[in-house]
């Protein structure tokens, strides 16, 4: 990446003129390896380095002083005091959620079932986006994902879903003759917290009627035409979106979203 800087080092371009070569040319060459690859944060903060010194200095380092304004502010976008410069951290996030995405609508993909480079992170941010209809129940993981009343049962009751054996179990297979409550391992100990989350989440499930006609359906609650897309991803993390979003604040994820997004601002 700092190669690319070399014919550009010592000519005379001017702010505007740095910040377009930064977006377009170095924050390009990331996005092709933060796409398939977790990368390390001290990787992206060296990345950083190398892209704040471009647009202060022209050169490849630069030190504090000349930095006339702070590196997050300028990620930020132009109606909030910034220069619209991409925030690797929240953009390589938002681009592993295609992972996710894209395993649920097509599972025939070869890589399906190997792994992804989503981390937990990523993870938690999905379920928060997305909202799952049940139909057969075949796809959607019992636990993790958020197919009751837009929740993850693992979020409804935390306690019970650490005692269970079975946390990778489908939601057909977990409803069957209630096949998850023979998988609480109650040996590790029962409290009066565990009685109630049991019960409270049991109570939840009495509603809950599989449609063997139809499959299961996943919807992506920051778009309006429900569809996953990085755009759609990366844009919650823009400053005041949960106060001029236009799709997100009547989700049933939303304040889980919003729990997270505090959460990773204060990281």
């Amino acid at each position: 990446m700092a190669a690319k800087l070399v014919p550009w080092l010592g000519k005379h371009v001017n702010m505007a003129g740095r910040s377009t070569l930064v977006k377009a040319v170095l924050t390009s060459i990331v996005v092709y390896y933060i796409t398939v690859l977790d990368v390390p944060m001290e990787v992206l903060m060296k990345i950083d380095s190398i892209r704040r010194a471009f647009l202060w200095t022209a050169c490849d380092k630069v030190s504090g002083g000349k930095c006339k304004v702070n590196w997050e502010k300028l990620c930020k976008p132009k109606e909030f005091g910034g220069f619209e410069i991409m925030n690797l951290k929240f953009f390589s996030s938002a681009l592993r959620m295609r992972w996710l995405w894209s395993e649920w609508k097509d599972d025939s993909k070869p890589w399906v079932g190997l792994g992804s480079p989503c981390t937990t992170h990523d993870k938690e941010l999905f379920a928060a986006a997305t909202r799952m209809t049940i139909g057969n129940g075949k796809k959607g993981s019992f636990w993790e994902s958020s197919w009751l009343d837009g929740l993850r049962p693992k979020d409804v009751a935390p306690q019970i879903f650490e005692l269970s054996k079975k946390k990778n179990v489908k939601v057909d297979k977990a409803l069957e003759n209630d096949f998850w409550i023979t998988q609480i391992n109650m040996q590790d100990g029962f409290s009066v917290q565990h009685i109630f989350q049991f019960y409270k989440f049991w109570e939840m499930l009495q509603h809950i009627h599989l449609d063997p006609s139809n499959p299961d359906y996943i919807s992506w609650n920051l778009s309006n035409n429900e569809a996953y897309s990085a755009k759609s991803a990366y844009m919650f993390f823009r400053p005041n979106y949960f106060h001029d979003a236009k799709v997100g604040s009547e989700a049933l994820g939303y304040s889980k979203m919003q729990d997270i997004y505090v959460v990773d601002s204060l990281k």
